[in-house]
């Protein structure tokens, strides 16, 4: 795009011919480096998103159907069918694509079709709940020696692509995590991450594996075998953080029942460097349809969660603002697959329709 001449020679100043013209860089481009595909993008190219205001169903508690006390994990088949579980419960359950419950799968044990505890489910080819080439992606976290200081520590992840008996693990990528509070009372514990240091993010959809450290807009994908295929990056403007804003987000982290408890956190997490400059990116998904799904803001700075949609060929599409607490499952090229928590404590599974605007 090309902006207006601007004249000098207009105000008495003669600069070799007087007028001159000034390049600025496109909404969106992609060039290649090295076989590494970078999309790089200052604006939304083209659509205004939103998410329907009511969503498609509400699967929550009810008389004909499970309810969940619990986190959810939950995967949208092909035909819209939904796969549920509770985090440490010991079902699956299954629902059209009304949210109408189908049917129970599993119980409690240790037998053929018994679980003693689920976690997470992961949709693969032909709705199997594996991943895109029949191994899973595991990640582990080990301390990382000289990482911290006194007062902090650090781990170090590392990605693995394991195959499906567990005989082969294959290192992809390994990357520092998140900076730790140390524990006061024993080093080698950790109080949780320091306020509003960035963290890394990954995910994998298909034959692609998304990761980003958090600390500025860019993301990038590795094939199966770990190597980088595309780097996907966005203007971002820094946002400081106030020191009234800190103080307020410390005092929500360290609420405890016990006074002397609460003043002892916040001491120790004051005793850190603390972060002034939000975290660009907060969670990265890839979508269904090859695309990226990157969350970003913090309702501790009063801000609302959005994330910004990009398509298969790193092009940022545009922002969608998700509803307070909102839990993001999976992202599909038509709506949202996601979770709230009532005031009740129950998870209810709800599915959004995207919609354009003006």
């Amino acid at each position: 795009m090309t902006t207006p001449l601007l004249c000098t020679g207009l105000i008495g100043v003669t600069l070799l011919g007087a007028c001159v013209t000034t390049e600025m860089p496109p909404d969106f481009s992609l060039r290649d480096s090295a076989g590494v595909r970078i999309a790089e993008n200052r604006r939304p190219v083209s659509l205004i998103l939103s998410l329907a205001e009511e969503p498609e169903f509400d699967i929550g508690p009810r008389e004909d159907g499970p309810e969940f006390i619990s986190l959810i994990s939950a995967v949208r088949l092909a035909d819209g069918r939904i796969a549920a579980v509770g985090w440490a419960m010991t079902e699956m359950h299954l629902f059209d694509a009304e949210g109408h419950w189908l049917r129970t799968v599993g119980r409690r044990g240790s037998g053929p079709g018994e679980f003693e505890a689920l976690g997470s489910l992961f949709r693969g080819p032909a709705d199997t709940l594996v991943l895109g080439d029949g191994s899973l992606l595991v990640s582990t976290a080990l301390p990382e020696p000289g990482a911290g200081d006194e007062h902090t520590l650090r781990d170090r992840l590392t990605l693995f692509r394991v195959s499906s008996d567990g005989a082969e693990w294959d290192s992809l990528v390994s990357f520092p995590g998140a900076p730790l509070l140390r524990h006061p009372d024993n080093p080698l514990w950790n109080w949780g991450s320091l306020l509003f240091a960035p963290a890394p993010s990954t995910d994998q959809e298909g034959n692609l594996i998304a990761m980003t450290l958090g600390d500025r807009f860019e993301i990038v994908l590795r094939d199966p075998a770990g190597s980088v295929t595309r780097i996907v990056r966005r203007a971002d403007v820094s946002r400081a953080i106030s020191s009234t804003e800190y103080d307020a987000a410390l005092a929500a982290w360290s609420e405890s029942p016990s006074a002397e408890r609460s003043e002892r956190l916040r001491a120790a997490m004051r005793r850190t460097r603390p972060y002034r400059i939000r975290p660009a990116i907060s969670r990265v998904r890839l979508t269904t349809d090859g695309g990226l799904w990157v969350e970003h803001g913090d309702p501790r700075l009063g801000e609302p969660v959005r994330a910004s949609l990009f398509d298969g060929e790193g092009r940022w599409v545009g922002d969608v603002t998700l509803p307070e607490g909102a839990r993001v499952h999976q992202v599909d090229s038509d709506g949202v697959l996601l979770s709230v928590r009532d005031d009740e404590g129950f998870h209810h599974l709800r599915f959004h329709r995207f919609v354009e605007t003006d």
